[in-house]
């Protein structure tokens, strides 16, 4: 295999959106073939329909195919380091477009959540009662009187 890189990071465009990554490894295997590598630690592994449905796997492919021109054959491969195990899924232009579509519906959402000055609308919840912010809270004023800082 012909390592191009180890934490890639990479900038590419998703609508009007400009995202940022790290790609852990990235494997160049020859013209337009590329295996993208992504290390788990976590205690349990993740099945084959998971990966096929993990954004993050599908946002690397949709940056190496942006930022390396022609790429005919991108490989995602999940490496589960306790297990000793991996899974790899292949993305259809259907999928990716899918999740464009889901991601740009994501960020505009985000967005609606923020003021004129990029700052985030409070949303009053039954969860304030246990937040430590009240005073610098929009929503609240002064401490929370069911919250004392230990």
């Amino acid at each position: 295999q012909m390592v191009e890189d180890t934490e890639v990071e990479l900038q590419f465009k998703i609508g009007d959106y400009t995202f940022r990554g790290v790609i852990d490894r990235l494997d160049h295997m020859g013209p337009g073939k590329w295996i993208v590598h992504d290390y788990k630690t976590s205690k349990r592994q993740k099945s084959q329909q998971q990966a096929m449905n993990d954004i993050q796997l599908a946002l690397y492919q949709i940056a190496v195919e942006q930022n390396f021109g022609q790429v005919n054959d991108i490989s995602l491969t999940w490496h589960f380091l306790r297990m000793g195990s991996e899974v790899t899924v292949l993305h259809t232009r259907e999928q990716l477009e899918k999740l464009r579509g889901k991601l740009i519906r994501m960020v505009d959402k985000i967005n609606d959540c923020m003021d004129d000055e990029n700052n985030f609308l409070p949303k009053e919840t039954i969860l304030c009662n246990w937040c430590y912010l009240w005073e610098e809270c929009t929503a609240k004023v002064g401490p929370n009187p069911v919250k004392r800082a230990d």
